[in-house]
């Protein structure tokens, strides 16, 4: 449960009586609380309460890319959505010309498959009138060149679940520096198809499965900015994660010559989020630098920046949990934005992030 009550008291006011009753509120309530007061220009003050349920909700387990049209073929539309009581990425057009369509990746920070991807599998389900549709994978190094384009070698029968099964070539050269994957649908005929994805995974070499990608995560998109290498990139990397069945995590290197004008590196959402409700943020975190100031940042046009103070890791290169106080002053929705604020100091470096939660 979440209240958040904000009043304008006249300073004339008792405000012990105010505070009094407020407390009463969360008494009545059997739940833990936090007032804050704070001046406001007019000469009154807002009191602001925040009853906890003291639960930690899971905002963002880093696993989902960011997923495009790449404006070839049919136009797309690329949707997250709950289909058949499952979270999936849904592709499809409304026009029934060329007979193919493509999905993409933006480019992720390069990713090492040599000698250990074996296998892509991931579910599929089809809603199409025709028949004799086949589902490519083409997957693309730093340079932008295909290192291998792989044809399902199976049916995707339409109106069911299909686990299909990509087979890598290892003996391919440039699976050492993999930078995009790109979905194409085909043989699609004149016939309107879409096409549902979900849980795209990785069979390893040694027989284990990573989770490459669930499709939850749509809202969550994040850039780089300040002395973050690789400004185009998407954030998600499969190169380290907490676990292999949620396979990814936010990855940003930095280097303090990449933009001269300041000494910060950042991660943060494209798009502002309600984060009022919420009290604690915690994450797991691996840090190339134990010297590195890590924080959390919220900000918009009207609060501005909003700081939750500085943390570090113990260990170099050791997951680790850090966990920060929230602003209290939040009203509005707001970036969040994952900072290492002394680039000027700790000039290289990089930084993993996985499983982002909130206390409320």
């Amino acid at each position: 449960m979440l209240i958040i009550m904000k009043m304008k008291i006249p300073t004339i006011c008792n405000l012990s009586s105010v505070i009094r009753y407020v407390l009463s509120i969360a008494v009545i309530c059997h739940l833990s609380y936090v007032i804050c007061l704070y001046g406001a220009d007019n000469g009154n003050l807002n009191i602001q309460m925040k009853i906890m349920e003291n639960v930690w909700y899971e905002w963002d387990d880093c696993d989902s890319h960011y997923w495009e049209d790449p404006l070839w073929g049919r136009p797309v539309n690329l949707d997250w959505i709950t289909f058949d009581s499952t979270e999936c990425l849904r592709l499809s057009s409304n026009a029934t010309s060329p007979g193919y369509m493509f999905a993409r990746t933006k480019t992720f920070p390069q990713e090492n498959w040599q000698n250990s991807v074996d296998k892509i599998r991931m579910d599929v389900y089809v809603e199409c009138a025709g028949t004799g549709m086949n589902l490519k994978i083409d997957i693309k190094d730093s340079s932008d060149t295909t290192v291998q384009q792989i044809w399902l070698s199976q049916a995707i029968p339409a109106g069911e679940w299909v686990d299909c099964v990509w087979d890598i070539d290892q003996s391919l050269a440039g699976y050492s520096n993999i930078k995009q994957l790109i979905f194409a649908p085909d043989n699609l005929g004149s016939n309107l198809c879409t096409y549902y994805f979900e849980n795209l995974r990785f069979v390893m070499t040694d027989n284990t499965t990573w989770y490459w990608d669930n499709f939850n995560d749509s809202t969550n998109v994040f850039i780089y900015a300040g002395d973050a290498i690789g400004i185009a990139d998407s954030v998600i990397t499969h190169n380290g994660s907490t676990s292999t069945l949620n396979a990814g995590s936010l990855y940003m290197e930095w280097n303090s010559t990449v933009d001269g004008g300041t000494d910060w590196a950042k991660i943060e959402t494209w798009g502002y989020h309600d984060f009022s409700r919420y009290m604690k943020i915690r994450a797991e975190i691996k840090c190339s630098a134990t010297a590195a100031d890590i924080s959390v940042g919220f900000w918009n046009e009207t609060e501005g920046w909003l700081d939750t103070g500085i943390k570090s890791v113990s260990t170099a290169n050791t997951w680790e949990t850090l966990e920060w106080n929230m602003p209290f002053n939040i009203i509005n929705p707001m970036k969040i934005i994952i900072v290492i604020k002394n680039t000027d100091e700790v000039n290289t470096g990089n930084v993993y992030i996985d499983n982002i939660n909130f206390l409320k």
